[in-house]
């Protein structure tokens, strides 16, 4: 079987069956994940409570800590009693007020050292971090940078420099002096750069820059990719180990099928045939939707992005298969800075890049010279 899908029923696809409905943003979707995960569970509906599942206080505790890390740093546990579903906990989040919402989330506490700040890629999350700063020196405090999209369904970014300025005050408000230390991966480098030139303008240091397998082009749902790529970057984004799977007819397939589709279609094509196939069942069409048009958005901003040159050296990252699949690194980094780039290619892919030991390793490195050349630089000063 093909599991061929009729491209006209696609935008209509029913989230509910049996009760059941999807998580439909990507908030939702990262509840729906942490749920599933403490309960242990392979899938929960974003109107089934968590306590009626088997959750206990205990398990409750655990999942408020787990959510502390990846989205909400001050998320009480009262919220979870007060509202035990994952559509009703995202309510509570989105109507939390502005200094509750904070962009900033506490990844790892660390200790006295300056923090890395993690800055999120297209969606939104910083989710996709957790590999490397779980692989970090424990010492290492680190904190995601998340939209607020991601807390705010209803707003949409306008511009990377207006993301950068509400970025910057954010850890800023944390951090009041330098040195900084940034990273981003994929989207998220060039809002790390933008970012970089802004505190340098505002006469701080940024002691390190790390920019992973990240582009002023690439997004992560860019044009011209067929459903086969869209289908990896999904199954990607669930943690799935794909392996050799789907087999060569099914790639033909979902290649093939995608000649006369629009890149909205090739989405939902692969979204709808992933499902069908059990690769995943907690995804719903209006989630879909939502991540097509933040990539839509991202590319826009892209585009519109005038970089300037900043001081601090880079250190650039990429994945193997990314450059293998476009002849070349798309960007040359080292014309945005007068402090120098170091460039090193790592086995891997763009979306598995931020779970290799080679990329933990070197990363955790550069931060500790980027921090020992720091500390030198301040007390010759």
């Amino acid at each position: 079987p093909n599991g061929k899908i009729d491209r006209k029923a696609l935008p209509a696809a029913d989230v509910r069956r049996d009760g059941y409905v999807a998580p439909r943003t990507v908030t939702e979707w990262i509840l729906a994940k942490e749920f599933a995960d403490i309960l242990g569970v392979e899938r929960i509906g974003v109107d089934d409570d968590f306590f009626e599942l088997g959750g206990s206080s205990l398990s409750g505790m655990k999942l408020v800590e787990r959510l502390r890390r990846t989205m909400f740093s001050t998320l009480p546990l009262t919220a979870l009693f007060a509202s035990p579903t994952i559509s009703s906990l995202a309510n509570w989040i989105a109507s939390a007020d502005d200094q509750a919402r904070s962009s900033l989330v506490r990844m790892r506490r660390g200790t006295t050292i300056p923090p890395l700040y993690c800055i999120h890629p297209g969606g939104g999350s910083v989710i996709r971090y957790q590999p490397l700063v779980d692989a970090l020196t424990v010492e290492r405090p680190v904190y995601g940078v998340q939209s607020r999209s991601l807390l705010d369904p209803t707003f949409v970014d306008r511009s990377i420099d207006e993301m950068a300025a509400h970025y910057v005050a954010s850890i800023r408000r944390q951090q009041s002096d330098g040195p900084y230390f940034l990273t981003g991966w994929c989207f998220g480098g060039a809002i790390a750069m933008a970012m970089a030139a802004l505190l340098e303008e505002q006469g701080e240091e940024v002691a390190f820059l790390g920019l992973i397998d990240s582009s002023t082009v690439v997004v992560p749902f860019h044009r011209d990719a067929s459903a086969l790529d869209y289908f990896q970057q999904l199954a990607a984004m669930e943690g799935l180990q794909l392996g050799d799977r789907p087999n060569e007819a099914d790639k033909t397939y979902l290649v093939q099928a995608s000649a006369p589709l629009s890149d909205r279609e090739r989405l939902l094509l692969a979204a709808e045939w992933g499902r069908e196939q059990g690769y995943w069942s907690n995804m719903s069409t209006e989630l879909f939707e939502r991540l097509f048009a933040d990539g839509e958005n991202s590319a826009r901003m892209l585009s519109e992005l005038q970089l300037t040159r900043i001081r601090a050296p880079i250190h650039v990252w990429w994945a193997k298969a990314t450059l293998d699949a476009i002849g070349g690194p798309p960007v040359d980094w080292s014309a945005f800075t007068l402090g120098g780039a170091t460039t090193r290619v790592l086995a891997g892919t763009h979306e598995d890049i931020l779970a290799t030991a080679d990329l933990h390793a070197e990363v955790d490195r550069a931060l500790w010279i980027a921090g020992e050349t720091s500390q030198k630089q301040r007390a010759e000063i």
